[in-house]
């Protein structure tokens, strides 16, 4: 079900910087190299999840799809997706120490209690 807050995050999500530091702040294999071939670059599933309660569904596609017998199975969908959960990430003591990027930030300005938590938030982006 759609909420006010996706029309926002699709805005903010399309901004390039904003993608740059999604990648850079939450995947941490190379994912930068480009092959010298003429292959499109690198995909990269991604589900921003910001639900009351924390993520349990698999992070396989193919765990949520029924089987099927025979020749069909070829073509039963096999991906893994990245998972930021925003409720997990600001509930973490690591992440609010570790995590300063624009992503982790959003996250945290979200679920702000304060003031003081609003100033420790951009505190961590200058340092």
């Amino acid at each position: 079900m759609a909420t006010p807050d996706d029309n926002n995050y699709k805005l903010l999500f399309s901004d390039p910087e904003m993608v740059k530091d999604l990648l850079t702040g939450f995947v941490k294999e190379a994912w930068e190299a480009l092959t010298p071939n003429e292959k499109r670059p690198p995909v990269l599933p991604l589900v921003l999840y910001n639900g009351e309660s924390r993520w349990s569904t698999a992070q396989n596609i193919s765990e949520l799809v029924e089987l099927v017998p025979g020749e069909l199975e070829h073509y039963c969908p096999n991906l893994s997706y990245l998972l930021p959960d925003e409720g997990a990430i600001v509930n973490q003591p690591e992440w609010s120490k570790t995590m300063r990027n624009l992503v982790a930030a959003l996250f945290r300005f979200e679920h702000n209690r304060d003031e003081q938590d609003m100033l420790e938030v951009l505190g961590s982006l200058i340092e």
